[in-house]
């Protein structure tokens, strides 16, 4: 007689193990000095695990802004009845509620800080050759401080559109696009689970 988990070991190997599903949401507007105050996730964890005992995981998303005021809080709900919830009922943290709504992967704009390049993040680039966000050369020894726009205020180039921005600025049509991908990924996911 296998019990519930001795199937996957005996199927797959003494190696595998069963692995249950999570369903994320995202708690957007949590004031981002707060959660800074919890140096962990797991500390964090704890804390909401005592209201909502089926999150099973959390992770703090900060602002690539350091003046951000706000970030928001990935939440890996266990069941679907508390990934519901969370949308419909919001997110009670620190005696305040945050509203939630489901989180798509895809619909989330990555750029490599590598090629600067969009659709992967440095640690998996397959690119060559490092680039500058700034000027568009070759990544510089010393990085961005060591860039000729740094040093002489010439006018920035972007690595991908070559417009006169830097690579990650907003104005990029590149990144427009990659936005505007992300907005249609959304348009056509519901809103549900």
């Amino acid at each position: 007689n296998i019990n519930q988990e001795g199937w996957v070991s005996t199927v797959f190997g003494k190696e595998s193990k069963l692995q249950r599903s999570e369903i994320a949401v995202i708690a957007k507007g949590v004031p981002a000095e707060r959660l800074k105050q919890i140096h962990q996730d797991d500390k964090l964890l704890k804390a909401i695990q005592n209201k909502y005992p089926e999150v099973g995981r959390c992770k703090r998303l900060f602002s690539k802004n350091p003046a951000s005021r706000f970030a928001s809080v990935l939440l890996f709900a266990n069941t679907s009845n508390a990934a519901y919830e969370l949308v419909d009922n919001g997110f009670l943290w620190e005696a305040q509620i945050f509203n939630c709504e489901p989180f798509i992967a895809e619909a989330r704009i990555q750029q490599c800080y590598r090629c600067y390049g969009f659709g992967h993040i440095a640690a998996r680039c397959d690119s060559r050759d490092a680039r500058c966000g700034l000027c568009a050369a070759s990544a510089h020894e010393g990085g961005e401080k060591a860039c000729p726009i740094t040093t002489n205020g010439a006018a920035p180039k972007c690595v991908g559109c070559s417009g006169r921005h830097r690579a990650w600025e907003k104005i990029c049509p590149k990144g427009k696009e990659q936005k505007d991908k992300a907005q249609a990924t959304m348009a056509i996911r519901p809103r549900r689970f």
